[in-house]
């Protein structure tokens, strides 16, 4: 796995040193709960989708049953 890192180097005595860092993941929270908006909108997409009663109608909501 490829993960951020942080490089510094340095000359020294006629050579160069390097150093890694493994750095911060960008990432540091995930919220587990969907908001209202995202509830809202995803029961919405679920219920057109099962209403749609032909392949054309289904096919615009990007899935086929």
């Amino acid at each position: 796995m490829l993960l951020p890192l942080r490089v510094e180097t340095r000359f020294k005595d006629a050579e160069l040193w390097v150093r890694i860092f493994p750095d911060e993941i960008a990432i540091n929270t995930h919220e587990k709960l969907l908001t209202e908006r995202e509830q809202t909108f995803g029961m919405a997409y679920w219920k057109a989708l099962r209403a749609a009663k032909d392949d054309d109608a289904r096919k615009r909501h990007g899935r086929t049953l």
